[in-house]
């Protein structure tokens, strides 16, 4: 079941970092805050945090964060966010490649 929630989460961060939203001001970016979550940065875990994406940059980790105003809060509770992991051995033919993302692979080496 942990797996499960991890690999949603990953999911929603992917979808997050890759919505294309249009912009009627140039400087006017959309922002997400995930809060409540388990981040493991690839060296910590932080049991209890924000992260927060403006545009499609990841502008803040950590505990408290400032959300900034008007956006859109996702309750992270019960889940965990970590870095991209990398197959180092892969063999893909196909769909392979598009499958990886689903559990929580971003980068492949064959």
């Amino acid at each position: 079941m942990l797996r499960v929630k991890v690999v949603l989460c990953l999911t929603v961060l992917a979808a997050c970092l890759s919505v294309v939203v249009p912009v009627a001001k140039e400087h006017e970016e959309t922002s997400v805050a995930i809060t409540n979550v388990r981040i493991f940065d690839g060296d910590q875990m932080i049991p209890d945090g924000t992260v927060v994406i403006t545009g499609r940059t990841i502008s803040q980790v950590g505990k408290e964060k400032k959300i900034p105003e008007g956006a859109e809060v996702i309750d992270g509770a019960g889940a965990t966010l970590l870095p991209g992991l990398i197959d180092s051995h892969a063999h893909d033919s196909g769909f392979g490649v598009e499958r990886a993302l689903i559990f929580g692979v971003t980068t492949e080496l064959e």
